[in-house]
């Protein structure tokens, strides 16, 4: 019995810990791509009564905390453009999209950069990286054909634009008889 008691106690204090929210982003630039790290999470300290920490924990689905590209901001340093977005204007929209018995207190990382680049789409020619052995008296007769000869692949123009080939996985394998 006192450790029901005990348990109700510490369900009932209020706590504040740091809890890992996974992040969504909406409406960033079509055309361009982030060739620098971006966080898939944030830590955020909240408070909220033990109970209240235990069931979101447990129950809760941890809706994302999305990141709106619609509030980017600008600064030019050396005729680069750098990109950023405050999380204190994440603050405000992170209190409404958590549980609402959980009080939001401040996002640990103050603002996140994003380093954009031009997305290109192209055409990259696929090599098959096999070795083959037969048995003796057995060999290939014509040429192996891959297919697809070709991918369309997407990035950032900086690293497409030194990407002429694609290499599949080593493929290894011999052949003993006709049929194998």
């Amino acid at each position: 019995m006192a450790v029901l008691f005990w348990l109700l106690k510490l369900f009932s204090n209020s706590y504040t810990t740091i809890v890992e929210f996974p992040v969504k982003f909406i409406n960033f630039p079509v055309n361009k791509i982030a060739v620098n790290y971006v966080p898939n999470s944030l830590a955020v300290k909240v408070e909220a009564r033990g109970y209240d920490l235990f069931t979101f924990g447990l129950w809760s689905d941890q809706d994302s905390i999305v990141i709106d590209g619609r509030y980017l901001q600008q600064k030019s340093v050396g005729g680069k453009v750098y990109s950023y977005i405050s999380t204190k204007t994440l603050l405000i929209n992170a209190t409404s999209e958590i549980d609402r018995d959980i009080l939001v207190k401040e996002l640990l990382m103050d603002t996140i950069p994003f380093h954009f680049e031009e997305k290109i789409t192209k055409m990259v020619l696929v090599n098959l990286d096999l070795k083959i052995s037969f048995e003796k008296q057995y060999a290939q007769k014509g040429e192996l054909k891959m297919r697809p000869e070709a991918v369309r692949v997407s990035g950032p123009k900086s690293l497409l634009d030194t990407l002429s080939r694609l290499r599949t996985r080593p493929i290894k394998g011999s052949r003993s008889k006709v049929g194998d």
